[in-house]
């Protein structure tokens, strides 16, 4: 469970972000967002029901990573960090993993089946809105 005490890092220079959101159900049922930033910043792109043989690598602005940092700490992001949650009542649904490591040397890392952080939703549509929306079919 999340604990709201939990301290709340706080997301700049993102050095690498990965964020997978899987359904069992589906051939190439998941969504993988990729971000890597060494002298520029780039982001690999698999939406949902498209392979991976398709999926697209896109060279991102400042605005654009800064513009992901902010959705990240508005929706406290960084206290997700050691989130682990399972329903064992579901067999057969969608999982997350998320991990995001700064220039700093900090790391978050998060994961779940069937049971999500709190702004678990807000996070996934504002990642789709900024990253997917890049995906050019």
């Amino acid at each position: 469970m999340l604990n709201i005490l939990k301290k709340d890092i706080k997301i700049e220079n993102i050095k690498k972000l990965e964020f997978r959101v899987a359904e069992s159900r589906s051939y190439n049922g998941n969504i993988e967002y990729k971000l890597k930033c060494t002298d520029k910043c780039t982001v690999y792109i698999k939406p949902y029901n498209v392979s991976e043989d398709d999926a697209q690598e896109v060279e991102l602005t400042k605005e654009q990573v800064k513009e992901i940092e902010d959705l990240l700490n508005k929706y406290h992001v960084g206290r997700w960090d050691g989130f682990n949650g399972h329903n064992r009542n579901v067999l057969d649904g969608r999982s997350f993993s998320l991990s995001i490591t700064l220039k700093s040397g900090e790391n978050i890392s998060a994961h779940g089946y069937m049971k999500y952080p709190r702004n678990y939703n807000a996070v996934v549509n504002g990642l789709d809105e900024i990253i997917g929306s890049l995906y050019v079919e």
